[in-house]
């Protein structure tokens, strides 16, 4: 559990960085979260959130089908935490990130 949570936070840092630069780049040197922001920055991180989110959701039930379709296994509420949240979040942050290097 412990790697699965190491890795979606070096996901989420992965794509934050990747904004942050994207964001330094166009001149935009300081943001308030939750709070106003320039047009620039609030358009990149509106881009940002359907893309990942819906890529998140659906690896969530991805998975989640995937589980259904198998046999009953006797997965714990931390393995089944692990593989239907955090995997397809940091999944998620990772394709998102991966897509705005290449």
């Amino acid at each position: 559990m412990a790697l699965g949570l190491a890795t979606f936070l070096a996901a989420a840092k992965t794509h934050g960085r990747q904004l942050r630069l994207e964001r330094e780049l166009a001149g935009y040197w300081s943001v308030t979260f939750g709070g106003q922001n320039p047009p620039f920055v609030e358009t990149l991180w509106r881009r940002e959130r359907p893309i990942f989110w819906g890529l998140a959701a659906f690896l969530g039930m991805a998975t989640g089908g995937d589980r259904a379709v198998a046999q009953r296994s006797g997965i714990s509420w931390s393995g089944a935490l692990l593989l239907h949240v955090v995997a397809p979040l940091s999944a998620a942050f990772f394709v998102v990130a991966w897509r705005r290097v290449t």
